[in-house]
């Protein structure tokens, strides 16, 4: 469907936990005139109580979970500006869901 709408000259965002690496290779990438990656990040300690605060069956607070989900968060901090399309990081550690939805627009518009 996003390769469709992409090749009629809409713009598509894809909303996942995945590197630009990943979108980048796919085939259908060529689609797309333009590509923007952004990722939202938070420190160790805010990332590890959102996980334990989401409903149990989502199986994001048992260690090994909580251990992958710090290493990526950490991985996409220094990598960001590294990656085959840069990403900007958008830091959501004091900010509330409302603050980030608004946050997320600005920068989706911005790019329009």
């Amino acid at each position: 469907m996003a390769k469709n709408i992409g090749q009629a000259g809409k713009p598509v965002l894809l909303r996942g936990s995945a590197t630009p690496g990943q979108y980048e290779s796919c085939p259908e990438r060529r689609h797309s005139a333009q590509s923007h990656y952004l990722a939202l990040v938070c420190d160790a300690g805010q990332l590890t109580r959102r996980l334990r605060a989401r409903p149990g069956w989502r199986k994001c607070s048992d260690v090994q979970t909580t251990e992958r989900m710090l290493a990526f968060n950490q991985w996409l901090v220094d990598n960001a500006v590294q990656t085959d399309r840069p990403m900007t990081l958008l830091d959501t550690t004091h900010s509330s869901v409302e603050d980030t939805v608004q946050e997320v627009v600005g920068w989706v518009r911005s790019r329009l």
